[in-house]
């Protein structure tokens, strides 16, 4: 459903990930190939011998360097990371330093929850792996003006797509001259909003130089 956002100028390019990064298609704007290579995408997490999320991220990165324009990163996973890559901190820095905005979307399966017996029923818990992964995924995504969704079952998927779509959709681009025009470096911004009930997802600063 997200690659119904493309406009003709639009062009994505998928990548699959595990213990390997690899790329599913070229930079295209053909969205019959982007759909067949996605529907052709089998996930096995259990013979996957480990997750390289965070190097992938930082190699999409650098995938996305020549091209020009707005930049997104729909990041699908689970947020676990066991195999060694950049520190979160430094791909945040990459990713702001580029303009490259993250949208988050994981999710919590039955497998992943732990089972609690409290004496009366049995309940289910996150366990604290799995909460510091979403933690990842949400710091990605709202440290870049993007943000983080955790579906928690299939019928509430659609839903969340939707939520995308929109976020997508109703992007806008502020511009300002600054006062200071000498120090060069990291410089926080925040946005606000007079109608009441309203999040904004925006980055929280740019880099002056």
């Amino acid at each position: 459903l997200l690659i119904k956002e493309l406009k003709p100028a639009d062009q994505m390019r998928v990548y699959g990930f595990d213990n390997t990064y690899r790329g599913l298609t070229p930079m295209t704007s053909d969205l019959s190939l982007i759909q067949q290579n996605l529907a052709a995408v089998q996930i096995d997490t259990v013979g996957s011998p480990g997750t390289a999320l965070l190097r992938s991220v930082d190699l999409t990165i650098q995938q996305l360097e020549p091209y020009f324009g707005r930049k997104i990163i729909v990041l699908c996973s689970d947020g676990q990371n066991t195999i060694a890559g950049p520190q979160p901190e430094t791909l945040i820095e990459n990713l702001k330093k580029r303009d490259i905005t993250v949208i988050s979307l994981a999710t919590v399966t039955k497998q992943e929850l732990q089972a609690v017996d409290s004496g009366v029923n049995m309940r289910y818990v996150v366990p604290t792996e799995v909460k510091e992964a979403h933690k990842l995924m949400k710091n990605l995504a709202e440290e870049t003006g993007g943000a983080a969704f955790f579906p928690k079952n299939v019928s509430a998927l659609s839903e969340t797509i939707e939520k995308i779509r929109s976020l997508i959709r109703s992007q806008y681009a502020i511009a300002y001259k600054p006062q200071n025009e000498t120090n060069n470096g990291w410089r926080k911004i925040e946005v606000k909003c007079k109608r009441s009930g309203v999040k904004l997802n925006y980055r929280k600063g740019y880099f002056f130089q």
